[in-house]
């Protein structure tokens, strides 16, 4: 679901991850009525990103450049973290510690660098990833803010441990705002042969 016009609604999406590539392709559809809807699309390859959001054949937002490449580069790293966390062991990523039950890891690509703070559960899961690298979309320009994506619900399924529920927000002046959740349990993931290895052999 997505914050829009004040309400949750319901979304459809689809979204394509490549380690080996750092390339992220995200397209969402948020019916507004039987005959008119909002899409939304990133792509972020070789480095760079762009962002496209249409109602109906109207686009609404159209950007591309330096703080969205950067901001994307930010979601790249947290989908590594909450969907295929032994990737996060490969050079690109650097650690340290950061307090007993949590981590600071710092990841760089196309000529940018984000750091976030990752805190796990007793149960060794991924419980928040938060980071001031990830800039917020305001009006048409970004300005900086603190982005937070905490998981709240695990499955197990083929010997591995998927996330299924969990929300993005940004945290301004003491208080979370988020703006998309998820809650899925029947969720489709599908693996590559070389990261379905890797999650296996890091379980």
């Amino acid at each position: 679901e997505m914050l829009l016009g004040g309400g949750w609604r319901a979304m459809s999406c689809e979204q394509f991850n490549s380690v080996a590539r750092s390339t992220r392709i995200w397209y969402a559809r948020i019916p507004l009525t039987p005959f008119l809807w909002v899409e939304g699309r990133h792509i972020y390859a070789d480095g760079r990103a762009s962002m496209l959001v249409k109602i109906g054949p109207v686009k609404i937002v159209d950007a591309s450049g330096p703080g969205i490449s950067s901001a994307d580069m930010v979601t790249c790293f947290n989908d590594r973290s909450i969907f295929l966390p032994a990737s996060l062991v490969l050079p690109d990523v650097s650690w340290r510690e950061s307090g007993p039950e949590g981590t600071a890891a710092a990841f760089s690509n196309g000529g940018y660098e984000a750091e976030a703070a990752l805190s796990f559960g007793k149960d060794g899961l991924l419980a928040d990833f938060v980071t001031g690298s990830r800039a917020r979309l305001d009006g048409a320009a970004f300005r900086s803010a603190v982005w937070s994506t905490p998981i709240t619900a695990w499955r197990s399924r083929g010997g591995l441990r998927e996330a299924v529920a969990g929300s993005a927000r940004y945290l301004e002046s003491g208080r979370a705002e988020p703006y998309l959740r998820f809650d899925d349990p029947a969720m489709e993931l599908e693996y590559g042969a070389e990261a379905l290895a890797a999650a296996r052999r890091c379980r």
